[in-house]
């Protein structure tokens, strides 16, 4: 008995330290889609727009349209489909003091998270439909943040845009990138990645290319010894690679995993490191 107490103990907390490190995967900021992709309004009808597509599944949460009277206000509209505490826009005022359909610039770093000023009422504007008068910096890369509902969860992210023309020939929006938190309401700093497009680099490690297609490429300093490497999805689940280790560099062949977000953790170095690494 006292054995098979002792087991029972040994399988809860491998058990319990299992999740943990499950969910500490899954914790990460997600790159998304500025494209075409499929909208449903508020009356529930289905059409392809163009717009932010936060979690990649070919589902935009907001759209991005053109308005004007006099002029062209290009990809200066944003719309999206309301829900009880869903989706919604940083702006700068309420229904009350006006202002619920202005976007609000962000700066990189700024805070969003439940605490920003979520007061769009299914859309608001890059430029003043009626003075002209944009609400971002002109030829400056701003931030706009955004509260995402993807299935019954909140989460938040940003979208980097910048503004350029002028009120007589028309204001242009410039949409750049966008990502959000995948943890549910979880803050994100406006500008965060995460993971770099090209490389990521954590403390010694350098891995390349980034996203990646075959195979990428892990540079590390102060070795210890051969690194023990473990790829993981984003359930917490091992996956199955070969791997080279020559000269402090190791080569990941990825090419039989499916597109995703998988984490590589390395074991050999003074620390144990794990990174991000998106497969295409």
């Amino acid at each position: 008995m006292k054995n098979l107490l002792q087991k029972g103990m040994i399988l809860t907390a491998l058990t319990m330290i299992a999740a943990i490190f499950c969910v500490q995967l899954q914790a990460a900021i997600v790159p998304g889609t500025i494209g075409n992709g499929t909208f449903v309004d508020y009356e529930g009808n289905e059409s392809t727009a163009y717009g932010l597509d936060f979690n990649n599944d070919g589902d935009l949460e907001f759209v991005i349209t053109t308005t004007g009277f006099d002029v062209d206000f290009t990809n200066c509209y944003l719309q999206y489909t309301w829900s009880e505490n869903g989706n919604n826009i940083w702006t700068s005022g309420s229904m009350e003091t006006e202002g619920w359909d202005e976007v609000y610039p962000l700066t990189a770093n700024t805070v969003i998270d439940a605490q920003g000023n979520w007061e769009a009422q299914g859309d608001a504007y890059l430029v003043s439909m009626f003075e002209s008068t944009p609400f971002l910096p002109l030829n400056t890369e701003s931030y706009i943040g955004f509260k995402i509902k993807i299935g019954n969860a909140i989460h938040y992210g940003w979208a980097k845009v910048q503004l350029t023309g002028d009120a007589a020939t028309g204001f242009t929006a410039n949409w750049i990138s966008c990502a959000y938190e995948n943890t549910p309401q979880t803050a994100i700093l406006a500008g965060s990645e995460g993971v770099g497009i090209e490389s990521t680099q954590i403390s010694n490690i350098v891995a390349f290319p980034n996203p990646v297609v075959d195979v990428v490429t892990i540079q590390m300093n102060q070795i210890q010894n051969n690194p023990a490497i473990s790829v993981y999805n984003m359930l917490g689940e091992r996956m199955s690679v070969n791997y080279t280790y020559d000269n402090s560099m190791v080569a990941i062949e990825m090419q039989s995993l499916s597109s995703g977000i998988y984490f590589i953790k390395i074991q050999g170095l003074n620390e144990e490191e794990t990174i991000k690494i998106i497969k295409q």
